[in-house]
């Protein structure tokens, strides 16, 4: 009896484990795809960036950007096929888990949006934001010290954007 009970609770770790690693495989297939390109922007820049925002234009920068410690963004553009690797592999097979969770999926022809946020209670230190069509693939991912309305913010943003298009 106790085997079992060791042999399930080692099975459901297991699980629990492959599941938080997927968002890490999905970086990892970028970082490993010669084709695709990776860009880190911290805490310093975006806070630069939202300066320049602010004083050039009527469009405020949302509050979330100050509580973000970093982003980056990885791109593959104009992959044919093969040269997604094991980039589209790891898109699909994501799952939920081990605190992760979906907020949105949205398919719309070949459209694919995707946002993933790591949440405990109502604190929220990573953010990714999956996007794919029949040429590109887009991953953003946000790491900092985010809220409940600050995902609210990010999802009506990109609900907004995905249905204009």
């Amino acid at each position: 009896m106790k085997r079992t009970i060791v042999l399930m609770f080692f099975s459901m770790s297991m699980v629990a484990f492959a599941n938080a690693q997927n968002l890490d495989k999905l970086v990892k297939a970028f970082q490993g795809n010669a084709k695709a390109e990776h860009h880190t922007i911290t805490k310093e820049m975006m806070g630069m960036m939202a300066a320049q925002a602010d004083s050039s234009s009527q469009k405020k920068v949302p509050g979330f950007i100050q509580r973000i410690e970093k982003m980056d963004v990885f791109t593959l553009e104009d992959y044919q096929g093969k040269d997604a690797g094991g980039i589209i592999k790891e898109m699909e097979g994501y799952k939920d888990g081990n605190g992760f969770e979906t907020l949105i999926s949205v398919n719309n022809d070949k459209d694919h949006v995707r946002i993933v946020a790591h949440k405990e209670g109502n604190a929220v230190s990573e953010v990714a934001i999956i996007v794919r069509d029949e040429k590109d693939v887009v991953l953003v991912r946000f790491v900092g010290n985010l809220n409940m309305d600050d995902l609210q913010s990010i999802v009506n943003e990109q609900k907004g954007k995905f249905q204009k298009q």
